[in-house]
């Protein structure tokens, strides 16, 4: 399947709105990104209500337009990062959003939500870790869901054999090393980026209850973009 086109909520930031809320190369960064990756169809999969956790949120930014796309979230983004967190802080304030609706929180590593939450979002991070770290965050943020809520892992799929995809995992695999190694802009934890396999993913959340879907989520997009989400 691919990935839904973002739907027009009334009081929801523009990707260009939440860009703009940066400064600096930050500012550049966030734009790349908000281009290249459906965060639209990530805000339309999720509870509109209650209380979300995003992992490894780097700038803050799909936290903001989490918040945005429905004022009875709240959302709260923790990352390693100092400084990427003191940007999102910054773009928080400049879009105007207070503590009771986005919050942002420089967290150990290691970390593991605390529930019950509604929802938690794990969007192109789990190559930052260990293979063992991965599955203990999974299956961690599985059991903080409350009945009903939400998991969804964005990650890359470097699996299919088709010459189409495994161009865009060849761009996938080249743009994360240049972010880890070459750039410096992502810690990582691991020497070499890996991508966790869906079937994976899926036996994990599998294994603390939920029920999954997967869905590819690449068209008209130049990376394997793909999802696994699985509900309480």
């Amino acid at each position: 399947m691919t990935a839904r086109r973002g739907t027009t909520r009334p009081g929801r930031l523009t990707t260009r709105e939440v860009a703009r809320a940066y400064i600096g190369s930050d500012r550049t960064h966030v734009a790349v990104r908000l281009r290249l990756c459906p965060f639209g169809a990530i805000d339309d999969l999720l509870p509109t209500e209650g209380r979300i956790v995003d992992i490894a949120c780097g700038h803050g930014h799909l936290a903001l337009l989490l918040a945005s796309g429905a004022p009875n979230r709240h959302v709260l983004g923790v990352d390693i990062d100092e400084r990427k967190i003191a940007a999102a802080d910054g773009a928080r304030d400049r879009v105007g959003f207070g503590p009771d609706r986005v919050e942002y929180a420089v967290s150990a590593p290691g970390f593991l939500p605390d529930g019950p939450v509604d929802a938690v979002t794990i969007v192109d991070a789990l190559y930052l870790f260990t293979p063992a770290a991965r599955e203990r965050l999974v299956r961690a943020s599985a059991r903080a869901l409350a009945p009903g809520g939400m998991l969804l892992v964005k990650e890359m799929d470097m699996s299919s054999r088709a010459l189409s995809y495994r161009a865009k995992a060849f761009v996938a695999h080249s743009g994360e090393l240049v972010m880890t190694r070459l750039a410096g802009i992502t810690a990582s934890s691991t020497d070499e980026p890996s991508f966790t396999a869906p079937s994976d993913l899926e036996a994990w959340m599998r294994a603390e209850g939920l029920r999954t879907t997967v869905e590819r989520w690449d068209r008209r997009y130049p990376v394997p973009h793909l999802a696994v989400y699985g509900r309480r």
